[in-house]
């Protein structure tokens, strides 16, 4: 078997047995795995703004100015992920596979971190979501 994809076993909770971590990965350009958090704000009723943070992992993979990926929030839901990146910038969509959302995204991206805004932030206007993505390292 590939090193670079050789599975490890974690201690989980039972909830999160199903999760499998995999050793990090790291390809050309963005390909490879990641981590971050969602930081998602929106209004509530009273006015007042309710902030969420939310972690999560992705996996990559770059062909030419094609980025195409999947990956997991913590509490389980399946994210894809297709894009394109160029000259530092990038733009696509990401489904959250759980529950049949699509959200635009906008962002910029180095070597070793990806800041992306969301379009319409999901399923709710008024919802503002950024997320920020490192690459993960051993």
């Amino acid at each position: 078997s590939d090193a670079r994809t050789e599975r490890i076993a974690v201690p989980a909770a039972p909830e999160q047995a199903r999760t499998i971590a995999l050793a990090p990965r790291r390809g050309a350009g963005l390909s490879g795995d990641w981590h971050g958090v969602l930081s998602q704000e929106s209004s509530a009723s009273d006015g007042s703004m309710v902030s969420l943070g939310r972690l999560f992992r992705v996996s990559l993979q770059q062909a030419g100015d094609t980025v195409t990926g999947s990956g997991e929030m913590s509490s389980g839901e399946r994210l894809k992920i297709s894009g394109t990146v160029e000259q530092g910038h990038s733009h696509g969509i990401v489904e959250n596979i759980t529950y049949g959302i699509a959200s635009r995204f906008v962002g910029t991206v180095t070597d070793q971190e990806i800041v992306v805004h969301f379009i319409n932030g999901g399923r709710e206007e008024g919802v503002q979501a950024v997320a920020t993505l490192h690459r993960r390292e051993n």
